[in-house]
């Protein structure tokens, strides 16, 4: 009887619970009743043809991508165009300049494509994480390849095109505050305000009080997150200034670097950040601590002058003038700076040994450590390397000469290795960038023994004759060792004639038929750096000849005649693929003795001959120099490549240079032309206005050369 009630109770029970559960909320979410018909993926195709005219999408790129092999570029290593928008910015280094980022057709996060180490428009350095942002839309110039089963840019690419993306479009704000006006706190956060969520201003200054601090990395990032307020208390509004740099935009090395109560002055971005926290976006940095400016002078200050030999420049003016550069810009031309060393960082002895013969140090007006500008490794005296660490000192007078930059865009200095010091206490050298005048006398004809025992001095001339070693192709200055039967002598760059204009020597070569092995005769001073011997200040006298294939030198001094070219009476056709050259490395002498010789000179790349395609390209800032020796050139016509639809015809800025007169080109659909050269003469530059490198190559595959 109890087995029957149990059992019923049971069945009770079960019938009770299983009825009552069709009420009861389940307690967690049902994945499967989520579950909805499957949308249908969007497929974006593959479109443009990876040209700068036609960029590729990120759908081509990957697909261009199927089946390259570890290692293997794409397109025989031609750079290649790719229009995206960044969906992720992994690495951004302000000490090289570069970021690591993935771009998207959709801004999504699938089919993504990686650049890896890529700079911004025309090579221009990324200082911060502010200057390349998610949703940004972006064209991406450079080689593409397989590193490792990952399909990405390779590093050495830069932006073609750039537009600010969803939250940074619309119109441009003022610079939030300048250095001798910086915004208060309470005037910036009301200029943020106005910025609308995620859209940065352009770099600016605001001065506050130090009321909070909340961290100081002193390690791998070297930045610090504190917080300021006008009156140095958190009862106010205050502004967060989020891992920013210390003082003139260097590595926090100290927590006690700054502290609760300091006075500063920061610049950087500023940013409403997802529309809720006002702050100085990642990258700024300290311009002005406690009254103190970046190098060490004051926030305060009279500047006077106007950067002339006749008017130079005082510190503060110098401060002013090229703290308006872009980041990362110098002037373009030489300015003048006078004022008293106040404090030397390395006083010709830079690393310890004068590795590289220059100083470093600041300048004030009054030789205090107030209102200074920064020396950053100037050279001494004659615009020459230092031969001691004795030969300045604090106190010293000085008036500098040399290009100037905005470091990292909050440190005003000289532009390294571009300054020297024009006058030291009132004392010049010959007037610095001409060597010194030689004396109405004698100049010494001596062998190199009688060379190296003589004294150093910058009033002595000597002549000397040698054959050319160790000359180095390319070389822009003219640094060789110069060898006769009594011993051997370095050489320290050769100018054209007394006085001529440095960074030539590539003209020279081309003019005098300059190489290794060939007998010449130059002058110079005795000098000597690190110990040891140098010609100095050396200018060219006459050539006797080169090597030959056999060893020998050819009669009177002439190189052997080329076999490149065509010559049909005045006119001269050349056609690179028929040189059998594998490079352009080296002069090229042609036919009638007429020689080419490509340089880098600035630019970021070298000029290359192809042999796949026999072309030759010239990159941002290479020239080629036509000598044709007694012949006057009349005109000269380029035959230039086109490819999947890109002319490649060189920059806008692409001149001419003959007889000391810059010529304009003209273009049509194949050719840039130059008329009227009328000298033996002409040399053509793809000079480009910003950067050193980006613009158009220009390919060509051969040209005319017309003579009178």
């Amino acid at each position: 009887m109890k087995k029957i009630l149990f059992s019923m109770m049971a069945m009770a029970i079960a019938s009770f619970t299983f009825t009552s559960c069709e009420d009861v909320p389940e307690p967690y979410n049902n994945p499967y009743s989520q579950i909805k018909p499957s949308e249908p993926e969007v497929v974006i195709e593959p479109t443009g043809s990876g040209t700068a005219a036609d960029p590729w999408n990120v759908a081509a790129v990957i697909k261009a991508c199927e089946g390259l092999a570890d290692t293997e570029f794409l397109n025989n290593s031609e750079d290649v165009y790719v229009k995206g928008i960044v969906t992720e910015t992994t690495e951004v280094s302000s000490q090289y300049g570069n970021a690591t980022y993935y771009i998207s057709d959709d801004a999504k996060a699938s089919n993504r494509f990686y650049v890896y180490r890529g700079k911004l428009l025309d090579g221009a350095a990324v200082a911060s994480d502010a200057d390349l942002q998610v949703g940004d839309e972006v064209t991406v110039c450079g080689k593409v390849k397989n590193y490792k089963g990952t399909m990405e840019f390779d590093q050495g690419n830069y932006l073609v095109a750039y537009k600010k993306g969803e939250g940074g479009g619309g119109e441009t704000p003022a610079a939030p505050g300048t250095q001798e006006k910086p915004l208060t706190v309470a005037e910036a956060l009301t200029y943020i305000n106005a910025l609308g969520a995620d859209k940065q201003s352009p770099v600016g200054f605001v001065k506050g009080k130090i009321c909070t601090i909340g961290e100081v990395d002193t390690g791998q990032y070297g930045n610090a997150t504190y917080s300021i307020s006008d009156d140095g208390t958190e009862n106010g509004t205050t502004l967060q200034i989020y891992r920013g740099y210390s003082f003139g935009g260097e590595k926090f090395k100290s927590a006690n670097e700054i502290k609760v109560g300091d006075e500063v002055i920061v610049t950087g971005k500023l940013v409403n950040f997802k529309g809720n926290t006002p702050q100085f976006a990642q990258g700024s940095s300290i311009y002005s601590l406690n009254g103190k400016v970046a190098g060490g002078g004051s926030s305060e200050g009279v500047a006077k002058g106007d950067g002339t030999l006749a008017n130079p420049f005082n510190p503060v003016a110098a401060i002013n003038f090229t703290s308006q550069l872009a980041s990362g810009a110098k002037s373009a031309n030489d300015v003048y700076i006078k004022g008293k060393i106040s404090k030397i960082a390395n006083n010709g002895t830079f690393a310890g040994g004068g590795t590289y013969g220059n100083a470093s140090f600041y300048i004030s007006e009054d030789g205090t450590e107030s209102n200074e500008f920064y020396v950053f490794r100037t050279l001494y005296l004659g615009n020459v390397k230092y031969t001691s660490g004795t030969d300045i000192k604090i106190g010293d007078e000085v008036i500098i000469c040399g290009k100037v930059m905005n470091y990292m865009g909050n440190t005003p200095e000289t532009s390294a290795n571009e300054s020297y010091i024009y006058s030291l206490n009132g004392q010049t050298a010959g007037g610095g960038e001409t060597p010194p005048t030689p004396p109405t006398g004698e100049v010494k004809k001596v062998t190199v023994a009688e060379f190296n025992a003589a004294a150093e001095s910058t009033e002595v001339w000597y002549q000397l004759t040698g054959k050319v070693k160790n000359l180095k192709e390319g070389d822009l200055y003219g640094n060789f060792d110069l060898e006769d039967a009594t011993g051997s002598v370095y050489v320290y760059g050769l100018l054209d004639k007394q006085g001529g204009e440095k960074k030539k020597f590539q003209d020279l070569v081309a003019a005098k038929g300059i190489k290794e092995g060939c007998t010449l005769t130059l002058i110079g001073n005795r000098g000597s750096y690190n110990d040891k011997i140098e010609v100095m200040n050396a200018y060219f006298v006459s050539i006797e000849g080169g090597d030959t294939p056999g060893g020998g030198t050819t009669p009177g001094g002439e190189t052997p005649s080329g076999n490149g070219g065509v010559l049909e009476g005045n006119k001269l056709t050349v056609v690179y693929g028929d040189l059998g050259i594998t490079s352009v490395d080296s002069p090229i002498k042609l036919v009638d003795g007429t020689t080419l010789t490509f340089s880098q000179e600035d630019g970021k790349n070298k000029p290359v001959y192809h042999e796949s395609t026999k072309i030759v390209r010239m990159y941002a800032h290479n020239s080629v120099t036509i000598n044709a020796g007694s012949k006057v050139i009349d005109s000269v016509v380029f035959n230039y490549d086109t490819y999947n639809g890109t002319p490649y015809c060189g920059n806008e800025e692409l001149y001419g240079e003959a007889g000391g007169k810059k010529l304009n080109y003209a273009k049509d659909a194949a050719t840039v032309s130059f008329s009227g050269v009328g000298a033996s003469s002409l040399k053509v530059v793809n000079d480009l206005a910003s950067g050193n490198s980006g613009g158009v190559q220009f390919r060509c595959t051969g040209l005319v050369i017309n003579f009178k």
